[in-house]
């Protein structure tokens, strides 16, 4: 059962898994997680080669410093797939922390860029954002993709857990934060606390009704959406518009640039992988040429593991679902 806490901790199980409340321990960490080089705003530019997957730095590199780790201590730079590369001013996918906010984008994709009105179905939406909070934890490192399809905890981020509840629970506070994104320290609680391994079908299901929400509210915390309340018949409505049209627009239209002879990068593979599983593609390259957009459309599955079990298991619950784009 999704939330059920196995730690020794009474309080944690007392938690919601999932609240959007703000918690001290849960918010970004007061100093620098990023190396000084790396832009707070991501790339995007022509380069001769994408930039793609990175394999996870092991701890005898000579880029750290041979020491052994405090009790609790996570370093989750280290563990990494990716990095960010050079930066557009119109990028937003990286936070200023540097972690991959791949469902950001997603939610402008399938948002108008002025108005913020969905262009696909609201629960299509919730699994596409559900699969992209999923994907950032995986290319932080942070959980793993088996070869049955259940998604687990990275060994490291299981061990820094158990210590920082168990310190939570002899202070009375909140365990601290892992990495530098509420959301994603949220879902790293919620997958600890079950006690089984369980397939990415499940998480989604738990994760569809509850993205859109929390993805949006962190769009609006970073400035990137405005909160309408327009007045109705029946009652009033939230909607999300976005700060700046340019910006909104901007991942689809570095999904166009492969057609014009340059590159995507390995997140925005993922992102095209995304879009082409929820059927957002049709909307992205409508009028392009059909030859070159379907080969486009093959890129996403010449990722490596854990990507090509994750688009198929995807593709699935796409397929069985009723909600189509409009």
């Amino acid at each position: 059962m999704i939330g059920r806490h196995h730690s020794p901790s009474d309080a944690m199980a007392t938690r919601p898994p999932w609240s959007p409340a703000e918690d001290a321990s849960a918010r970004p960490y007061s100093q620098p997680m990023a190396p000084s080089h790396v832009q707070p705003d991501r790339r995007y530019g022509v380069s001769a080669t994408p930039s793609y997957a990175q394999p996870a730095v092991p701890e005898t590199s000579g880029a750290f410093r041979a020491r052994r780790p405090a009790p609790g201590e996570y370093d989750w730079w280290r563990h990494r797939l990716i990095t960010p590369g050079t930066h557009c001013r119109m990028d937003r996918t990286w936070s200023a922390a540097g972690w991959p906010q791949l469902a950001d984008d997603f939610w402008r994709v399938v948002h108008s860029d002025r108005s913020g009105s969905r262009r696909a179905d609201s629960a299509l939406i919730g699994l596409g954002l559900g699969a992209a909070l999923m994907i950032e934890l995986l290319l932080g490192g942070q959980v793993v993709l088996n070869r049955e399809g259940h998604l687990r905890l990275a060994s490291e981020v299981s061990a820094a857990l158990a210590y920082r509840i168990q310190a939570a629970a002899i202070s009375g506070g909140a365990p601290a934060a892992l990495v530098p994104d509420r959301i994603a320290n949220e879902f790293l609680m919620v997958i600890y606390s079950e006690p089984d391994l369980l397939p990415v079908e499940t998480w989604l299901a738990y994760l569809a009704p509850l993205a859109p929400d929390q993805v949006s509210q962190r769009l609006v915390d970073a400035g990137h959406l405005h909160v309408c309340r327009p007045r109705r018949l029946l009652g009033r409505s939230v909607v999300y518009r976005p700060a700046n049209a340019n910006e909104a627009v901007w991942p689809a239209i570095r999904l166009l640039h492969p057609l014009r002879g340059g590159e995507l990068d390995y997140l925005d593979l993922t992102l095209l992988g995304l879009c082409r599983a929820t059927g957002a593609d049709r909307w992205v390259f409508d009028g392009q040429p059909s030859d070159g957009v379907a080969r486009l459309l093959g890129a996403p599955d010449r990722l490596p593991e854990p990507f090509p079990e994750l688009w198929r298991r995807l593709d699935a619950v796409m397929a069985a679902s009723a909600s189509r784009l409009h």
